[in-house]
């Protein structure tokens, strides 16, 4: 029997963080919380969450800015 295995990546956009101030290029914008999960796969049957990573990134410049999990519990609430 054939199994295809994959991994799909999903990003989910939990909250917007307004009025936060970019590092970067110093500009007051909205940020948004993003998670990303990773899931593997028996052709479309998710079995095993593989890996989960948490960010918000700046509309303006690009800039990514990677969080812990307590830092992104703290900030949904």
């Amino acid at each position: 029997m054939i199994y295809r295995v994959d991994i799909k990546t999903v990003t989910l956009t939990d909250r917007i963080l307004h009025n936060m101030t970019c590092p970067v290029c110093h500009i007051s914008t909205d940020f948004p919380l993003l998670k990303s999960r990773q899931t593997a796969r028996i052709f479309w049957i998710p079995f095993m969450r593989y890996t989960s990573s948490y960010r918000t990134q700046c509309p303006h410049c690009g800039n990514t800015f990677m969080l812990t999990s307590r830092q992104y519990k703290d900030l949904c609430k």
